[in-house]
């Protein structure tokens, strides 16, 4: 009686082994997919934050070159290294303008980070004379000599830490 026990419960015993062995290849698997998952999940948020910081050099380098052309003008006025008739196309094709060109001016200044100086142009948009009602007298501007004021766009272009990262900003300045 006692060897028929044994041979009943041994029995059992291989089979439990077999389906522990099934599950425990399936918790397994699952566990990897896991796994796995979370590291595509990981890299592609690695990458999302890489992008937004050659983002965030590439606004701080277009911002850098913007306030050197704004200093240029208070300074120098129109007489400014870059100043440009305005002769550009609107400003959706700053795009495809040729930032490579004799026309832009390069920032000087110190960015760490960054894959190329930002750059920028100043187009002289015009004078513009400011409207007087009856008695009153108009304003001569004090750096021209010339009634109104003088008018500038400034369009700035900064890479980040990657050629990819391109910032254009553009401000119109008025003297």
């Amino acid at each position: 009686m006692y060897i028929s026990y044994l041979r009943k419960n041994t029995r059992r015993l291989y089979r439990q082994r077999g389906s522990a062995l099934i599950i425990a290849l399936v918790f397994l698997l699952a566990m990897t997919l896991i796994g796995v998952t979370g590291m595509q999940s990981t890299t592609q948020q690695e990458k999302m934050a890489g992008n937004v910081l050659d983002r965030n050099l590439a606004f701080q380098a277009a911002e850098a070159a913007l306030l050197a052309a704004e200093n240029a003008l208070n300074q120098q006025g129109s007489a400014a290294p870059g100043v440009q008739p305005n002769t550009f196309a609107p400003p959706a094709s700053w795009l495809a303008f040729n930032w490579g060109g004799p026309q832009p001016i390069n920032y000087n200044g110190a960015l760490m980070g960054i894959s190329a100086p930002p750059s920028y142009v100043i187009e002289y948009l015009g004078n513009i004379a400011q409207a007087g009602g009856s008695g009153s007298s108009q304003v001569v501007n004090n750096r021209t000599g010339s009634l109104g004021d003088d008018y500038f766009r400034i369009t700035a272009r900064g890479i980040g830490g990657s050629p990819n990262a391109v910032v254009i900003l553009q401000s119109v300045y008025r003297m």
